[in-house]
């Protein structure tokens, strides 16, 4: 089961249609595997935009949290993006026998490790 967007819930689609087009531009900003300082900064005024500036719950969004951390807001106010790129996310669901398993490990995720850093 999931949640309806909520932007969809808005009394008109022109009410709803600025949050998904800031939502689309914020996800296309986070699929990115390095972020640059641009994308940093209109990431983080769409995270403004979206109602994130205070807290990780906006009434439109909720940002998944993963290990580490994609922001900080300083005291002083505003967002600032910690991240350097997005993290890639490798998993396995049922594996058909440990040699299997061990050959997932040994070829697929030291091949993703061992990348030169994108930063």
């Amino acid at each position: 089961m999931f949640d309806r967007t909520k932007a969809l819930n808005l009394d008109t689609w022109q009410d709803g249609k600025p949050v998904l087009h800031a939502f689309a531009e914020f996800d296309k900003l986070l699929g990115e595997p390095s972020y640059r300082a641009s994308a940093k900064s209109r990431s983080a005024a769409l995270m403004i935009e979206l109602g994130l500036g205070k807290s990780d719950t906006g009434p439109f969004v909720i940002p998944r949290r993963n290990r580490g951390g994609l922001v900080t807001r300083p005291r002083t106010g505003g967002i600032v993006i910690i991240a350097d790129g997005r993290a890639d996310v490798l998993g396995i669901i049922d594996a058909e026998s440990r040699p299997t398993l061990a050959k997932f490990n040994r070829d697929i995720v030291a091949a993703r490790t061992a990348r030169p850093s994108a930063t």
